[in-house]
């Protein structure tokens, strides 16, 4: 059952520039069910959200001519008097709209499309965007309302910079392999399967996951976006907090400018999703390519591998081998029990620092502080972005509070006790 999340979409001019670069019907058809097929916003997210979010309830209103001249934008620059910023011109749209007799309390989020060249950016999960002539391509309005639904720019790993993932709509702008369209300038790439998954978006019932702790196994997967074709669109694999994604995408509708079909590798961290690179040295996997992660040679440590075994783009399949071995634990005898990383009865755990171990008390704080990094990982594995937002500030609460306890205790040691008056 898919969410309904219409969008107004407010056609606005500056007071002293009275163009209207596009007619209403071309606006109708890029956001509204009226251009449904033709690879518009719609479309656009019926796909990216394997068909849970609805936008065909969407809605084009204007021209509404603002009071204020272009001059009076300074984009993210603090306003003066008389001046807008984004969150301005946002607002100074809406009540135009709103003066006018639109019920904005019906949709879900706010486009607000100038009718000049002045900015383009989405408000990070405020359900708010802005557009102009320069962008009026779902290219870019893919990454821009996608903010509005939470979505951050996507990275590569080892790098915490945006925009580093071209076959990802949150890195547009940037060098993505985007295709030109007939009706719209550029279209695409798509989500990735950790975008997906982060908005809760990704068919979890479509994911092929591992019955075993440890496996060795073949998997089929079908292109990532095909919820018409049988099988699973994206698989799951131990290895780091949440798991990695694994998913077969081709050159074809929104992906259609990708160079080669191929299978990628990612992960999620703190709401970004970052692409992995294969042994190969590229994010975008072929046939007898490999993705690994951990060391194989190394026991008590997990290892993961996944190797494209083969692609064939006539029948829509990849097939690979996923391969995970859990972290071997260590067995003391002399205790009931195991260690490794954990705590035994009255005994402690060990943690490993650039290979060198290291005791760990059972009670001590940093078992404790341990245990929130825990939390503050696995958080990346609930669905609901607010949810997860709140279980990691928990998390980073509890660590803080630990470390304040530990540095009063320290301070306290280290003052001196007060003289005695000698009488």
């Amino acid at each position: 059952m898919s969410r309904a999340t219409p969008w107004a979409i407010i056609l606005t001019k500056w007071s002293d520039k009275n163009d209207e670069p596009r007619p209403i019907d071309f606006f109708k058809k890029l956001f509204t069910a009226e251009g449904s097929g033709s690879f518009n916003m719609t479309d656009y997210f019926d796909t990216m959200s394997h068909g849970s979010i609805d936008l065909s309830g969407s809605q084009v209103f204007g021209w509404y001519t603002l009071d204020q001249p272009q001059s009076a934008y300074v984009g993210r620059a603090a306003p003066g008097p008389g001046q807008l910023d984004r969150g301005g011109l946002i607002t100074a749209g809406k009540a135009k709209a709103s003066a006018a007799g639109v019920d904005l309390s019906k949709f879900s989020g706010v486009v607000v499309a100038m009718n000049t060249l002045t900015d383009l950016f989405g408000s990070v999960g405020g359900m708010a965007a802005l557009c102009d002539p320069g962008s009026f391509q779902p290219a870019v309005l893919g990454q821009e309302m996608g903010h509005g639904y939470g979505l951050q720019h996507s990275r590569v790993d080892g790098l915490t910079d945006d925009y580093r993932d071209p076959w990802d709509a949150m890195s547009t702008w940037d060098g993505c392999y985007s295709e030109p369209n007939p009706n719209y300038t550029l279209i695409g790439p798509g989500l990735c399967s950790a975008n997906m998954r982060n908005m809760g978006w990704l068919d979890e019932s479509r994911v092929w996951k591992a019955a075993n702790s440890s496996f060795t196994q073949q998997v089929v997967l079908r292109p990532l976006h095909s919820r018409s074709l049988p099988g699973a669109l994206a698989a799951e694999i131990p290895g780091t907090a949440g798991g990695f994604l694994v998913e077969f995408r081709v050159p074809e509708d929104w992906d259609a400018a990708f160079p080669r079909p191929a299978v990628f590798v990612h992960r999620l961290n703190e709401g970004y999703s970052y692409r992995m690179i294969g042994s190969s040295g590229s994010s975008d996997l072929v046939a007898g390519d490999r993705f690994t992660w951990g060391s194989e040679a190394i026991s008590f440590t997990s290892f993961t591998s996944v190797k494209v075994d083969e692609i064939n783009e006539i029948e829509q399949y990849a097939k690979l081998t996923l391969h995970y071995r859990a972290a071997e634990r260590i067995r003391v005898p002399q205790i009931v029990g195991e260690i490794f990383g954990g705590v035994a009865v009255d005994g402690g755990g060990v943690i490993f620092v650039n290979g060198v171990p290291h005791p760990v008390g059972p009670w001590g704080p940093l078992v404790q502080v341990l245990n929130q990094v825990v939390a503050h990982s696995t958080a990346d594995q609930i669905a609901d972005p607010i949810a997860r937002l709140a279980a990691k500030k928990s998390a980073l609460s509890a660590i803080i509070e630990v470390a304040s306890n530990q540095l009063e205790d320290l301070t306290r040691l280290e003052t001196p006790p007060a003289l005695t008056r000698q009488g």
